[in-house]
């Protein structure tokens, strides 16, 4: 993301939006759609890569082996998850694969809405991969633990995944000093609006 300098005053204002399993910041994200800001979503861009990108496939293939995907081609979750989780050296090689290619799609789709005021990012992984000193500002999206659990295992989480989750992010207390806004997320949706639209406005994004 090279070409994303924050001195070039042609370019949108660029946010990103974290959080950790269950707080949310999907939703967020959604809410500022909603507004008419282009948001990126680099988990589902990392998921499409490892999907439909050849070059991707194939040295996931190699450095992973076959079981990746199963016979119809489909890259198996679970499999590749059980590898690189327990492996901090295997994890670090398969974000190599498809880190660099996340970042060429966000390049892409900030010059494709380069007419913007205001694009977004969303990404679990905004601080881990440093790519906050690439953006304007992060919105770190917050929730108290029960709220987050519960949310999660709503979606169809077991409880012991979502904790062990949440143990492998980084701790939401970190994550909140290092944010430059944070939405809390403990309420009804409406409550998430509002919190949302005060944000955007604060930011000159909407008129007041």
């Amino acid at each position: 993301m090279d070409s994303l300098k924050k001195d070039d005053v042609r370019r949108p204002f660029i946010l990103g939006v974290t959080g950790g399993i269950g707080s949310g910041k999907s939703t967020v994200c959604q809410v500022i759609a909603s507004f008419g800001v282009p948001v990126f979503y680099a988990d589902d861009e990392g998921k499409r890569i490892l999907q439909s990108d050849p070059e991707a496939i194939k040295e996931v293939i190699e450095e992973f082996g076959d079981h990746s995907y199963d016979e119809s081609g489909v890259l198996d979750r679970t499999y590749l998850a059980s590898v690189v989780f327990n492996d901090e050296q295997r994890l670090r090689r398969l974000n190599q694969i498809v880190h660099p290619r996340v970042r060429a799609a966000f390049n892409n789709f900030v010059e494709e809405n380069s007419n913007s005021k205001l694009v977004v990012h969303e990404s679990a992984i905004i601080f881990e991969a440093h790519l906050d000193e690439l953006f304007d500002g992060v919105v770190v999206v917050d929730a108290d633990v029960d709220i987050r659990l519960a949310r999660a295992i709503a979606a169809g989480k077991s409880e012991g995944d979502v904790r062990k989750r949440m143990e492998q992010q980084m701790p939401a207390e970190e994550l909140r000093e290092l944010a430059d806004y944070i939405v809390y997320n403990n309420g009804t949706f409406d409550d998430l609006e509002d919190e949302v639209e005060v944000l955007l406005r604060s930011l000159l994004f909407l008129p007041r």
